[in-house]
């Protein structure tokens, strides 16, 4: 018998989601290559995260940034133990810096890049907009914000995972290389601390509603 999602009850969900998202992650373990890996991290992301639209005709574009928010904040919150701040703080001088400082995964500069043919002599907002980003960011990490530093993160993976799902990045080889290969380095470190932070909170609230409902539910279940 097929079930509505109403039907079923928020602890089959977590129970559901976490399965399917470490499922995930393994796969990304055995992976030799960064896109391979970062796909299948992604994957195990969008599993994490990924809740019933309650809208299906809503922007993509900013429906994904509500719900990155949202995620970011539960999770941020739960986190007891620090795990994501050390993390970040700790290899900010790294691939986060890095990453964070590569227009190619800055969504204002594609805008650009597809409007100035149309718009010769367009003026490159994009610029004081990447400017004006990585100052929030310092700021962020002076304040300790780990939910504003670690969706500017997200927000830049995000860009990757487009270039990557849609065909935008050759595969092993050519452009775009360095984001692909600290892309993959960044979420192979979040992925794991942000499975066990969701891990233990549905371990102690087991049909919490924190994280949602499936969009994607198993209805055929008893």
């Amino acid at each position: 018998m097929v079930r509505k999602s109403s039907e079923i009850p928020p602890r089959e969900h977590n129970k559901t989601r976490m399965r399917r998202a470490e499922s995930w992650l393994e796969l990304s373990k055995k992976s030799e290559s960064d896109d391979e890996k970062f796909i299948f991290l992604w994957i195990a992301f969008n599993s994490a995260y990924g809740t019933e639209l309650p809208n299906r005709n809503a922007d993509e574009k900013s429906t994904e940034r509500r719900r990155f928010t949202e995620f970011v904040e539960e999770i941020v919150k739960r986190d007891h133990k620090k795990t994501i701040e050390k993390y970040l703080w700790e290899e900010f001088s790294g691939p986060v810096r890095i990453l964070l400082a590569n227009k190619f995964v800055f969504g204002p500069f594609w805008e650009w890049v597809q409007e100035r043919q149309n718009e010769k002599s367009r003026v490159r907002k994009w610029e004081s907009k990447f400017e004006e980003r990585k100052q929030q960011v310092h700021k962020a990490l002076g304040d300790h914000n780990v939910p504003g530093v670690l969706e500017e993160v997200l927000a830049r993976l995000y860009v990757l995972r487009n270039q990557i799902f849609h065909g935008g990045i050759t595969f092993e080889k050519g452009w775009g290389r360095d984001q692909v290969k600290h892309g993959r380095h960044i979420m192979a470190a979040l992925m794991p601390l942000v499975l066990q932070i969701m891990k233990d909170d549905i371990k102690k609230y087991p049909d919490s509603n924190i994280w949602g409902k499936l969009e994607y539910p198993r209805v055929g279940d008893e």
